[in-house]
């Protein structure tokens, strides 16, 4: 029988960019959908459900790993608000990701465990997130969203494949 290449994309909801990577076998695609200032929200939102539907039309990934919502600890105001706005974007990359009625399968991705799939570390920062994804993908040009979707696709990958993805023989320095 044979059992169709994997093709996941990984989702990095935020409350200004959106952060997207496709992994396939040996091969990979990153990119971000922005919600620009001055528009009303419900626009915004809207924006990200296009770019994520054209994403998924364009690459047809058979799996998706969209990261869990952060919430803070202590009901910080200005968190709580940022949290609500990010959980709303999150609902909208699962809105996109069925859209049409396509068959895939959806995987929540904590923060941690994107972490760790793509340096090791469940508390790495941003910083080392865009590093490594950069020592992995080659010295490529990645905002820090797209880094994290990079950890997202990976540890959804692992989840799924059970395999550790590479690209030229380089492959991240988590361990299943």
């Amino acid at each position: 029988m044979n059992r169709p290449s994997p093709a996941i994309l990984g989702i990095d909801p935020g409350s200004k960019t959106v952060g997207w990577c496709l992994l396939t076998v040996g091969e990979f695609r990153t990119g971000y959908a922005t919600m620009p200032d001055g528009m009303e929200r419900p626009y915004k939102l809207l924006s990200v459900l296009t770019e994520i539907r054209r994403v998924i039309e364009e690459h047809t990934p058979n799996r998706i790993g969209i990261e869990t919502p952060w919430v803070p600890r202590g009901g910080e105001r200005a968190n709580m608000q940022s949290a609500l706005k990010v959980a709303g974007v999150h609902d909208i990359c699962l809105v996109a990701s069925v859209w049409g009625g396509a068959p895939l399968s959806i995987e929540d991705i904590a923060p941690s465990t994107a972490k760790k799939a793509l340096t090791g570390r469940g508390n790495a920062t941003k910083a080392l997130m865009i590093d490594a994804a950069k020592t992995i993908l080659g010295d490529q040009t990645l905002i820090e969203d797209e880094a994290d979707a990079f950890g997202i696709a990976l540890a959804t990958w692992d989840r799924i494949v059970g395999v550790r993805w590479s690209l030229n023989g380089r492959t991240t320095g988590a361990t299943l």
